[in-house]
């Protein structure tokens, strides 16, 4: 593996290490596993299982000015910015956007699998990243039903 997307699963864990602080929540981490099949950072009690995708093939449309979006009328996604997250679980709307895409809904179909057989209870998710781009603009992204499971979410 490339030393980018380490450093890019290091800073997305950082980022949501912060976040997750403020709401007295457990820190993530990178897990430092080469070659695995699940998730990319560690579990906490918000139950994110999360594999960051950082490359060039990851596609450039769904990164849009709106803080939540609905994509992907099959898998009925949704995704917001790693800055917009509280976004995510408020009840904001997501503006829909026409995109759908058979590599993204691979990696999340992919994540869902691992996270049945794994971590029943976990919500499995995405981070999508374009090499170069800031951290707090890449993506998180997960199914709108679990999306409700987070807003209802009690600590």
């Amino acid at each position: 593996m490339k030393a980018r997307p380490r450093s890019v699963e290091r800073n997305v864990a950082a980022f949501l290490s912060r976040h997750f602080v403020q709401h007295n929540l457990s820190p993530v981490e990178r897990i430092p596993v080469l070659g695995r099949t699940g998730p990319d950072i560690t579990i906490n009690e918000w139950g994110l299982v999360i594999d960051v995708k950082s490359r060039l093939e990851v596609p450039r449309t769904p990164f849009t000015p709106y803080p939540v979006i609905a994509f992907d009328d099959e898998e009925c996604l949704i995704g917001a910015r790693l800055k917009d997250i509280p976004l995510l679980v408020e009840d904001t709307l997501a503006t829909p956007i026409d995109f759908s895409s058979i590599l993204v809904r691979k990696w999340y179909l992919h994540m869902q699998e691992w996270t049945l057989a794994n971590h029943p209870t976990g919500i499995p998710a995405l981070v999508l990243h374009r090499p170069k781009m800031p951290i707090g603009a890449a993506l998180l992204i997960l199914s709108q039903e679990n999306r409700r499971r987070l807003i209802t979410w009690k600590p």
